[in-house]
């Protein structure tokens, strides 16, 4: 079997994600009293979710010019996340933007995903 050259699609995907994963890290390393971090693992799976959602969705339907557009701006907004909530003023978390973005655009790219599969014609569920 021959190798196939991704489409530019399916690079899109795996870039957003990489640099999602790699700004979820950030985040979710923190610091604990004075010379030690933790892994927050709430943190952590909170940013994560969106792109497990992304990514199984733009698996499915990687024709779909919304959820690319919905995964490039979970991206913004993830790393907008991670500059204010993290780098710049660090309260560990007290404020739970953290928690709640990720959580509305992991909803708003299923919904999304789920429209892009079935205009694909795409069947989420066996018959």
């Amino acid at each position: 079997m021959a190798f196939e050259e991704p489409s530019s699609g399916r690079r899109l995907v795996v870039a957003l994600i990489i640099l999602g994963v790699l700004a979820t890290a950030v985040a979710s390393v923190v610091p604990h009293y004075s010379n030690h971090y933790r892994l927050d693992v709430g943190v952590l799976s909170a940013l994560l979710l969106p792109y497990l959602v992304y990514g199984i969705f733009a698996w499915i339907a990687p024709h779909s010019g919304l959820l690319h557009l919905l995964g490039g701006l979970n991206l913004a907004a993830h790393l907008w996340l991670v500059v204010t909530q993290r780098l710049v003023n660090f309260n560990d978390y007290a404020s739970g933007t953290i928690y709640y973005v990720p959580l509305v655009f992991a909803v708003v790219i299923l919904v999304a995903g789920i429209m892009g599969a079935h205009r694909e014609g795409t069947r989420l569920a066996p018959q």
